[in-house]
């Protein structure tokens, strides 16, 4: 199971019921803007994350409602970083692939909404009781300032 960092700011436990994904979402906006990301940021980063908790209750756990992912939320120095935690197969993440953007069908976007938003995406490849998907989003740099003449 999964143990709790001390830098860890949040983490959540729920069961793989998609209705249960709005109180990730209110959580997981707020929290981001909690730590400094703009509102439009926060809601990015919370797409992110709901896509990557639905493709785990839908692809991992083939839609079964009664398993359980963890959702743990750290500050960076230089951003947030969010890990999700299943209990399902493992994934093997070469053999993943966003569609192509000009198929047009409804779904299947996630991965490529999971891959733009964030800076960074991967599957920790030590992990053994399923999969651990971490994802970081980066604060943007303060825009420079030009100095008074």
């Amino acid at each position: 199971m999964s143990e709790a960092r001390s830098d860890t700011l949040v983490e959540m436990k729920i069961a793989s019921d998609p209705r249960l994904l709005n109180i990730v979402r209110c959580a997981i906006e707020r929290l981001s803007q909690m730590l400094g990301f703009s509102q439009q940021e926060a809601r990015m980063i919370t797409l992110a994350v709901d896509e990557a908790c639905a493709n785990v209750i839908c692809h991992t756990y083939e839609k079964r409602s009664d398993c359980e992912i963890t959702i743990q939320c750290r500050r960076l120095p230089d951003g947030l970083e969010i890990v999700l935690q299943d209990g399902g197969p493992k994934v093997e993440e070469g053999l993943l692939k966003p569609r192509p953007l000009d198929e047009v069908k409804p779904g299947g976007l996630g991965l490529h909404f999971m891959y733009s938003i964030m800076d960074r995406v991967t599957y920790d490849p030590e992990y053994q009781d399923g999969n651990r998907l971490i994802m970081i989003k980066k604060f943007k740099p303060a825009p420079t300032r030009e100095p008074s003449a």
